[in-house]
């Protein structure tokens, strides 16, 4: 085989037959190999020049073993996906470094430094409002590749959700119950998973000829509260939201506070559905149905395209699907 100047982990495995995973462990003397099967590996690292190109990274670069992470929060979603990016990291032998950054920019350009300045040999982040992918790139080396995750901002690569079809599912279903006024609680605009599952209710709205209202408010319990006070006191009794969605599930708590506080009857006289899933949400009475994101294989994928643009593959973005999780606070009887 003819030696290459651009090979990849691929190529290794390839050349060798076995994993990508064993090939990494022999690379980064990350797990017991067997003998036989590291002199496999090391015989087709020398014959295909992979040594090499990983060599001239490292001398460049500085090679820390270590990976970023930035979340903007510590909320369940994002412990998920910390999970999953753990797990995959530990088959490749690295380990990672986790800051949380709220929806301050300016936090997370500062932390973004920090990880250059002590040589991270690559950076997942959950990009904020506000986030400057052109300056990212200028101030990044290009050794230390950056993958994007739970939000897409044009420029760089990210792993995401396919919310749009997901909520044109829940509307269909929210259809079959007879509902037909949506009340829809978001925070900011200025993120992506916002304005995707905005413009997929919208679309979903018009498609089955549903009311829409919405409000804005900070993405908490308190803003999900004030927000569901603040849209029911906007019309009548007789023609407020017969179903309140909450676009995360921390501003799903203040939603269902407030309806319980003020007596309405959940899965009966309104109904209530959320985005993200977790065991509290099963566990409420009555158990919440939700759209679901699949966070643990969020962060894994992420994992998957960071490695593949450490061995300097072409990465491009990725869309997981959303699963629509049907429970009893849409009117759906018990079974």
């Amino acid at each position: 085989m003819e030696r290459k100047s651009s090979a990849t982990l691929h190529d290794v495995a390839r050349e060798a037959n076995v994993s990508i995973a064993t090939v990494s462990h022999v690379i980064n003397n990350s797990r017991v190999v067997k003998a036989s099967t590291r002199a496999r590996v090391e015989a087709a690292i020398q014959m295909i020049g992979y040594r090499h190109n990983m060599v001239a990274r490292e001398l460049k670069m500085g090679s820390s073993g270590l990976i970023g992470v930035l979340i903007v929060d510590y909320n369940p979603f994002y412990t998920d996906v910390l999970r999953g990016i753990e797990k995959r990291l530990e088959t490749m032998g690295y380990k990672f470094v986790v800051a949380s950054t709220g929806e301050q920019w300016e936090r997370q350009r500062e932390l973004i430094h920090l990880m250059v300045a002590r040589r991270m040999q690559g950076i997942l982040i959950a990009p904020v409002a506000g986030f400057d992918a052109e300056y990212v790139l200028r101030y990044v080396p290009e050794q230390c590749p950056v993958i994007l995750f739970d939000r897409e901002v044009s420029g760089l690569p990210s792993v995401t959700s396919e919310t749009r079809d997901a909520t044109k599912r829940l509307a269909e279903h929210l259809v079959d119950h007879g509902h037909r006024h949506v009340g829809m609680i978001l925070s900011t605009d200025e993120i992506s998973t916002m304005r995707d599952r905005q413009f997929g209710m919208e679309e979903a709205c018009r498609e089955f000829l549903l009311k829409l209202s919405m409000e804005r408010t900070s993405p908490d319990d308190r803003g999900g509260y004030e927000a569901t006070r603040k849209l029911f006191s906007r019309f009548a009794r007789e023609d407020q939201p017969d179903v309140v969605f909450a676009a995360n599930n921390v501003m799903l708590l203040g939603v269902l506070r407030y309806m319980k506080e003020y007596g309405f009857s959940i899965g009966k006289n309104r109904a209530v559905v959320g985005f993200d899933d977790q065991i509290w949400c099963e566990v409420f009475e009555p158990p919440i149905t939700v759209l679901d994101q699949n966070a643990y294989g969020m962060g894994e994928a992420a994992v998957d395209l960071l490695q593949a643009a450490l061995h300097g593959e072409a990465v491009t973005s990725k869309r997981l699907p959303v699963r629509l999780t049907i429970r009893r606070s849409c009117g759906c009887p018990m079974e």
